[in-house]
């Protein structure tokens, strides 16, 4: 990720600038263009899994979708 808003719902969820999404909603995801379509797809207040990779590893975090 490049960017993280204070106000969006990643920041709660422990997202952080460098973080790679891999997955989103049980979907893999390789590009931004294919995690805008998936988010798209999910209405506000949706718990999403997302699958990041990080410096120190990957794991999982929730996000609630806006």
């Amino acid at each position: 990720m490049s960017r993280v808003f204070v106000d969006g719902p990643g920041r709660p969820a422990g997202l952080q600038v460098g973080d790679i999404i891999e997955s989103f909603n049980g979907r893999p995801v390789s590009n931004a263009r294919e995690l805008v379509a998936l988010k798209d797809e999910v209405r506000s207040g949706d718990q999403v899994a997302v699958g990041i990779r990080r410096s120190v590893g990957r794991f999982n975090v929730v996000i609630k979708a806006q």
